[in-house]
């Protein structure tokens, strides 16, 4: 497995659709290498979020990068950004989800 985190920072009132696009994203689990995700919010900072996706292995998800669709999905995303996000790829070592 594979993994990306994402930290940005959404503009005001971009919460209800940036959930909603995850759910998306998410319901399409036949042709996509995502695994899975988690979106966390700074607690001391609301309109910061760090959000950790795991793909089946960093080659099947950069493929998708490259899909219509996948970059149909970023063009939204980055609308509801202020400013560039900052990415950290992250290979795997251990996954102790329940």
């Amino acid at each position: 497995m594979w993994a990306q985190i994402i930290k940005s920072r959404l503009k005001p009132n971009a919460e209800p659709e940036m959930m909603k696009l995850m759910e998306e994203i998410e319901g399409e689990t036949t042709r996509s290498p995502f695994v899975g995700s988690i979106v966390l919010q700074n607690q001391n900072d609301p309109s910061e979020y760090h959000t950790v996706v795991i793909f089946e292995s960093e080659e099947a998800a950069r493929a998708n990068e490259n899909t219509p669709e996948q970059q149909d999905r970023v063009q939204r995303i980055q609308a509801m950004y202020e400013g560039q996000p900052e990415f950290v790829d992250c290979r795997v070592v251990r996954d102790s989800r329940r």
